[in-house]
């Protein structure tokens, strides 16, 4: 993949074409059941197992870029860690780029987060996490909700979040041979796609710059061989020194998202550590 994903990649090819391959080499495991449904124009899937809770979800913002989404991959995924956690998942398709620009997909996100409140679901039982593109949704919400004084939920899990739309982290360079997922002029072309050029400087991308106090416990999963290495590094540092019950668990000769691929080692181990970390902090 990493020689199709560049500077110069036609994002929306490379959508269809993952979308494809999600479709066709992947479906729902036995005992998973995808129920489609929508909050106005927003299409969401529930995911829900036999041993998943309806009061307990796990709202979770999937990876792609800003720019693709694999519904069934992802989804797969979150049902793994439903079914240890007893929990209801609950995935927004939230708006994409390049036809959608910031802020759609966080807006699309955040309406999904206020419906779940407006059901009367309680903040203390509701995970929040994120790969990749949905890392950083995950972290720009927890921050807003702070900032707007509405309830923030029980905990938060963040994988390979890409938080750093100048790319001014160390491993940008000292990992880009290693990195087997896309190179750092991929990330730019995702970013490029995402943001209009006169927000790229708007103080709600700057996720690193901010005060991450009073935001739940989080738990940041990355691997030790990716080029976003260094933000899921920084925001682990910004939030011990606010004061945040974090927990950082770098995965060493790892590339970004692994823990999506279910036959690698380390990803059982990945899992089992997030679904420690929300046993133990969901009441």
């Amino acid at each position: 993949m990493r020689d199709q994903i560049h500077s110069g990649v036609d994002l929306k090819a490379l959508r269809q074409k993952m979308e494809k391959r999600d479709a066709a080499g992947a479906r729902m495991d036995k005992g998973f059941k995808r129920e489609n449904f929508s909050i106005n124009d927003l299409s969401l899937d529930w995911i829900k197992t036999s041993s998943s809770l309806d009061e307990r979800v796990f709202l979770y913002l999937h990876g792609g870029g800003f720019c693709f989404r694999t519904p069934i991959m992802h989804g797969q995924f979150l049902a793994s860690l439903c079914k240890n956690t007893a929990s209801t998942g609950l995935m927004p398709d939230y708006r994409l780029a390049p036809e959608h620009l910031f802020p759609a997909a966080f807006n699309d996100c955040l309406a999904s987060y206020l419906w779940l409140l407006e059901k009367g679901y309680q903040p203390k039982n509701i995970i929040l996490g994120g790969d990749s593109a949905g890392g950083a949704l995950s972290l720009g919400l927890l921050i807003h909700l702070r900032d707007e004084g509405l309830p923030l939920p029980a905990c938060a899990i963040l994988i390979s979040p890409g938080l750093d739309p100048t790319f001014s982290g160390p491993s940008m360079q000292n990992n880009k041979e290693k990195e087997n997922m896309f190179t750092p002029d991929a990330l730019e072309a995702f970013f490029n796609a995402y943001l209009p050029d006169d927000l790229r400087e708007d103080e709600r991308l700057a996720l690193l710059d901010y005060d991450y106090g009073s935001l739940p416990p989080i738990l940041i999963q990355a691997g030790g061989n990716e080029i976003l290495l260094d933000d899921s590094v920084r925001a682990a540092e910004r939030a011990k020194d606010a004061g945040v019950d974090v927990e950082l668990q770098i995965f060493e000769n790892m590339s970004h998202v692994f823990q999506l691929f279910s036959w690698l080692p380390e990803t059982k181990k990945a899992r089992k550590n997030i679904i420690s970390f929300i046993d133990q902090h969901l009441s």
